[in-house]
């Protein structure tokens, strides 16, 4: 069974590596169609700048705070996915500004990539492993701990007693 694992992972992490390989931006194409969902939904949204990073954005009857260089939306949706909200793609917008300065560094390609990176090497068969001799493994000898043992009693004596 370990075997068969094993061997699922190392063409686990082949194929995916591989797969990050033909990417052609710096954002996987997962996030790239949840940036387009959001900022489909966010167009239509009119940031009002209040300083150089901060906006306020009205969304229906509620307003949200946007604070790009924080990297932070009342909505609290790009802290919790590391993707900006349509509330903080419209300000992104506004200021006309690449988005994919505004992903978390875990979800671009460099980062996936360096996951991927590593390799689980190949075993040979087990009739060719030469110098491992296989002993018989016993298990651990069981020590006497200093003192007078601990009796175990039920619970129906311990209640009688009290």
């Amino acid at each position: 069974m370990m075997e068969t694992v094993r061997r699922k992972f190392m063409k686990r992490i082949h194929d995916r590596y591989e797969a990050a390989m033909k990417w052609e931006s710096n954002i996987p194409p997962n996030v790239n169609k949840m940036l387009q969902k959001a900022q489909q939904k966010g167009r239509y949204f009119d940031p009002l700048q209040c300083g150089h990073w901060q906006f306020e954005v009205l969304d229906g009857n509620r307003q949200f705070v946007v604070q790009l260089d924080n990297h932070t939306c009342d909505c609290g949706i790009w802290v919790v996915s590391g993707v900006p909200c349509k509330h903080a793609l419209a300000c992104i917008s506004k200021k006309r500004e690449p988005i994919e300065g505004y992903v978390h560094h875990y979800l671009k390609n460099n980062t996936y990539l360096k996951t991927y990176s590593h390799l689980i090497y190949p075993i040979p068969d087990e009739n060719l492993w030469s110098d491992v001799k296989c002993d018989t493994v016993f298990p651990p000898i069981k020590r006497m701990i200093a003192g007078r043992p601990k009796t175990q009693r039920e619970e129906e004596q311990l209640n009688n007693q009290e």
